[in-house]
């Protein structure tokens, strides 16, 4: 079984199934899912839930195999992950105050508000940690050019895109 899926995969990763074939695949799936944690009535799901909180609680760690997190989440190819988003890289949310701004709008409308709303200056050293794509960090070192911004990501790929942006940009108050 786990060989067919090694298999699956690949076909998916290569795009070769079509998509009216993964919607279905995914419903499935989603079903058996739903199935798995059904505990017959609304009160024993609540009961199944508080019962897992409990456990999770009184865990040693609070995550396992963080390698292998770091490894599906992080290390995704750049290239990838920029056909996703929109031209500053964010992919954490964006602000759509009428709903016909652009992507690129949303972005820099959500990164000001960020800037608002911390109310920023020019001139402070600013730290962005979990900085993913620098759409922060990058946004902050353009605007605030007396500022010292900091972005800390444990991805490798992350880094050595925001590196090369600021280089392109000729940004020097980015670390």
């Amino acid at each position: 079984m786990e060989s067919f899926m090694s298999y699956a995969y690949g076909l998916l990763d290569r795009g070769v199934i079509p998509d009216f074939v993964v919607r279905i695949a995914i419903r499935l799936l989603l079903r058996e899912r739903l199935r798995e944690i059904d505990y017959g009535s609304f009160d024993a799901n609540v009961e199944q839930k508080m019962r897992w909180i409990e456990k999770v609680r009184a865990r040693d760690v609070i995550a396992d195999e963080t390698e292998k997190a770091n490894e599906q989440h992080y290390e995704v190819p750049t290239k990838f992950i920029l056909t996703m988003v929109g031209p500053r890289a964010k992919y954490s949310s964006c602000l759509y105050p009428t709903g016909k701004e652009t992507l690129e709008q949303a972005e820099v409308l959500m990164l000001e508000s960020y800037c608002e709303k911390a109310r920023l200056v020019d001139g402070l050293d600013i730290l962005d940690l979990g900085c993913g794509w620098g759409s922060l960090s990058l946004f902050l070192a353009e605007k605030y050019p007396n500022s010292k911004i900091t972005g800390i990501s444990n991805s490798k790929t992350q880094k050595a895109h925001i590196d090369s942006i600021a280089a392109e940009k000729g940004l020097s108050n980015l670390e």
